[in-house]
């Protein structure tokens, strides 16, 4: 199957629907819990609002994992992550939202997850930028506008910062850039928020009930520490391949492939301190780890090999999808 997806980018692109639908089946066969709590008040006043039926939740997030898997895929070809052509990021995270029925539904983290992709293409923009402020102040914004949505992408801030690092060199100019634009999607948000006299509720539960003094306050549920020892497993494969993403290649795509491997960590730095009630939360770490296994599977050149893993963890999917938690 992984063949279907090699090259061809509008074959790709339009096969990539029905394998978001196959790996989505278990919130068909079955009726799925859709939890959000009242902590991602933003999400709750607004696409929680619309009140949509369980079948069209189940649609349109089929077709936003759709969506984010063609920007993905778009990033890798427009900033030429992999020489051979292939589009297996996109792939990848499909199949890395197909691990738990937490990814199934619409979610926060879902939604955040779009914005985050955009900064990531906007961030990689920088380098050959003569005036980056204006995509720094981008990237900002755009991790302000996901962090409403889902608190804990405000840690993301940090990729930035360590993309102004590795990719332009740090001063405090660039800095400023970019935690403006940061302020300025919360200054805006704190704007209409006051217009419509809920400024206070916006603070003690979008922000107040989000923290924790606890260093580690996560998940309580077995099919988040499973799906959260897949991926762990993956990123180990990821870091001992480290020689992979650096050997051979332009300075400036080992650059990009840094920031992947940063943006993973950073994933785990956004359990510290953070009241962590649902596992769709490790939508933080799919997003680049999509990428980094993704162009690993290139390095692949065992077909059957290739096919028997991508074959197996579609079956794992869809088998941890059908279990009884």
């Amino acid at each position: 199957m992984l063949q279907f997806f090699k090259k061809n980018l509008i074959f790709n692109s339009l096969f990539l629907l029905p394998y978001a639908f196959i790996l989505h089946l278990g919130a068909w066969l079955k009726s799925i819990e859709i939890s959000n709590t009242e902590q991602n008040w933003i999400y709750q006043k607004t696409i929680g609002a619309l009140k949509l039926s369980y079948e069209t939740n189940i649609v349109i997030s089929t077709v936003f994992v759709f969506i984010l898997a063609l920007i993905i895929n778009n990033i890798t070809r427009r900033y030429k992550l992999n020489s051979d052509g292939q589009l297996f990021p996109g792939v990848v995270f499909i199949l890395f939202t197909g691990l738990s029925v937490d990814f199934l539904y619409l979610n926060p983290a879902l939604i955040s997850s779009l914005f985050i992709l955009i900064a990531i293409d906007q961030s990689f923009a920088i380098y050959n930028s003569k005036y980056p402020g204006g995509k720094l102040f981008n990237v900002g914004f755009l991790i302000g506008i996901a962090s409403l949505f889902y608190l804990p992408y405000f840690y993301l801030l940090i990729y930035g910062v360590v993309a102004i690092i590795i990719l332009k060199g740090f001063t405090i100019k660039y800095l400023f850039q970019l935690l403006l634009g940061f302020i300025n999607s919360y200054f805006l948000c704190f704007v209409v928020c006051y217009l419509f006299n809920t400024h206070s509720e916006f603070y003690k539960i979008q922000i107040g009930q989000w923290f924790s003094p606890y260093i580690l306050h996560i998940f309580n549920r077995d099919s988040a520490w499973i799906s959260l020892s897949i991926l762990l497993v993956y990123m180990l494969w990821c870091l001992v391949q480290f020689d992979f993403f650096q050997t051979k290649r332009v300075v400036l795509i080992q650059k990009y492939y840094s920031l992947f491997f940063w943006c993973c960590l950073v994933s785990f730095i956004s359990l510290l301190f953070m009241k962590i009630n649902h596992h769709y939360h490790l939508m933080i770490l799919i997003v680049p780890l999509g990428f980094l296994v993704g162009l690993l599977l290139t390095k692949i050149k065992n077909q059957l090999l290739a096919e028997t893993l991508h074959l197996f963890m579609v079956v794992l999917a869809l088998f941890l999808q059908f279990q009884n938690w």
